[in-house]
C-alpha cells in the first residue's frame, strides 16, 4: 500500500495511519492522499477507515474503503488557483508585470523551475517572451542566457510554437528533441522537460505558457487545471494586449491625439499634445477644455461639441489653442466622435503666433 502513495504524500499518510493505530482512543481514521492507478496515473482519494480494538486497546484490524475524490479535489485546487491569479489580474500594471507574477503562482503550483509567458507580436509573426518567473539561480542564469530569443511562428523550432500552431498541450523531453531550440542553455542549468500550453481567445492562439522543470518533475500532474485557467484569463490578456499596443500608437503619433469626458475635461492627451501646447500632462488634464480656447473661437467650439454629442462625427474643423508660454496655436480637428461616452480627437497642428488672451466662458451641458 505504501508504495503506491505518491511519493511526496507517502509519509505524511503514513504517519497519520501510524498515529491513529497507536491511540488507544481512536476507532477511526480518515486522510487524502494520491494513490497510484492501474494506468500509472495518480488519483485524489479519500481513505476512511475503522480501527478494531481488543479489549486491552491494541489495534487488531482496520475495516475501510478508499473512495476516488479527483474531480472534486481538481475543482478545489482550480478555485484556489484561480482566486489567486484573479487577485493579480486586478491590479493595475503593465501585461509584463502582471504575467510575470501569474508565472510565479503557476511556477510554484506546477512544481516547476521556470515558467514563461509568451505572447504573439501584433502581426502574428512571432511569439516574444512577456513574463517569466524562477525558482532559483540557475533559472535565472537560463532567462539572462536566454533573453534575446524571439520565435518565429512561420516554422516549428521550439516548444512554444509547436503548442501555438497545433493549439494544444505539448509535453516534452529536452534532451531527446530537436524542437527546444535553447536545449544548450537548458541542459547547461538542468532542465530536462518542458510545457506548452496554449491560450486562446476566440477562434486565435494568443500565446503560450511554457513551464521547464529538471528531472523527476510531473508537469503535467495538473494539467487540465493549467488549461482550464489558461482559457479564462484569455479575455484579460487580450484586453490588455490590445490596450498596451492602442497606449504605444497613441503616445508615439506624431499627431496630437486626445480624448475628452463629457465633464469638460481631457481624459488622455499624448506627448504631442503636451508639447504644442507647452505645458504638461497634469497641467491639461486638471483645468478645463474651455480655459484652452482661444476666446474667440469657444462660440464655435462648443457648437460644434453639441454636434458630437448629438451622434455627429466631426471630420474637419478649425480652432486655436491657448498655449505656454502665452501663445495662440491654430490646429484643425481632422476626426472627431463620441466613443463610449467620451470625445476622441485628432488633431493637426498648422501653425503658432506669439499673441495671448484669456476668456473664461462655460463647457456646454
Amino acid at each position: 500500500w505504501v508504495e503506491k502513495v505518491h511519493p511526496d504524500d507517502r509519509e505524511e499518510a503514513h504517519q497519520k495511519l501510524l498515529s491513529h493505530i497507536e491511540d488507544v482512543t481512536a476507532t477511526k481514521c480518515e486522510h487524502e492522499y494520491r494513490f497510484l492507478k492501474a494506468n500509472g496515473a495518480y488519483a485524489y482519494v479519500n481513505d476512511t477507515g475503522y480501527i478494531l480494538r481488543n479489549d486491552k486497546g491494541k489495534a487488531m484490524r482496520l475495516i475501510g474503503a478508499v473512495s476516488d475524490i479527483t474531480k472534486k479535489k481538481n475543482m478545489e485546487l482550480h478555485s484556489q488557483l484561480m482566486a489567486a491569479i484573479t487577485s493579480i489580474l486586478s491590479k493595475k500594471g503593465k501585461l509584463f508585470e502582471r504575467m510575470s507574477a501569474i508565472s510565479k503562482i503557476l511556477l510554484e503550483f506546477a512544481k516547476a523551475s521556470i515558467a514563461e509567458f509568451w505572447m504573439t507580436s501584433i502581426d502574428n509573426s512571432e511569439l516574444i517572451r512577456h513574463g517569466f518567473a524562477t525558482r532559483d539561480r540557475n533559472g535565472k542564469i537560463f532567462i539572462e542566457h536566454t533573453k534575446n530569443y524571439r520565435f518565429s511562428t512561420r516554422k516549428i523550432d521550439s516548444l512554444p510554437v509547436e503548442s501555438w500552431k497545433k493549439g494544444e498541450p505539448v509535453l516534452l523531453n529536452i534532451d531527446d528533441s530537436s524542437l527546444f531550440a535553447r536545449g544548450k542553455e537548458a541542459r547547461e542549468v538542468g532542465i530536462k522537460t518542458g510545457l506548452a500550453i496554449p491560450i486562446q481567445f476566440d477562434e486565435d492562439i494568443i500565446g503560450t505558457f511554457l513551464l521547464l522543470a529538471k528531472e523527476g518533475a510531473e508537469l503535467d500532474r495538473h494539467l487540465p487545471i493549467i488549461e482550464s485557467v489558461a482559457k479564462e484569463m484569455a479575455p484579460y490578456i487580450q484586453r490588455k494586449k490590445t490596450e498596451e499596443e492602442l497606449d504605444r500608437f497613441f503616445n508615439l503619433s506624431p499627431d496630437v491625439l486626445c480624448i475628452a469626458g463629457m465633464d469638460g475635461f481631457y481624459k488622455k492627451v499624448n506627448p504631442a499634445m503636451c508639447n504644442m501646447l507647452g505645458l504638461s500632462k497634469d497641467e491639461i488634464l486638471t483645468k478645463p477644455i474651455v480655459d484652452f480656447v482661444h476666446p474667440d473661437d469657444i462660440e464655435a467650439t462648443t457648437k460644434e461639441i453639441g454636434s458630437l454629442v448629438e451622434g455627429e462625427p466631426t471630420w474637419r474643423f478649425e480652432n486655436r489653442y491657448l498655449g505656454a508660454p502665452p501663445k495662440v496655436i491654430r490646429s484643425k480637428k481632422l476626426r472627431a466622435q463620441v466613443l463610449e461616452g467620451h470625445l476622441s480627437k485628432s488633431i493637426k497642428h498648422i501653425d503658432k503666433t506669439w499673441t495671448y488672451s484669456t476668456k473664461r466662458l462655460a463647457w456646454p451641458s
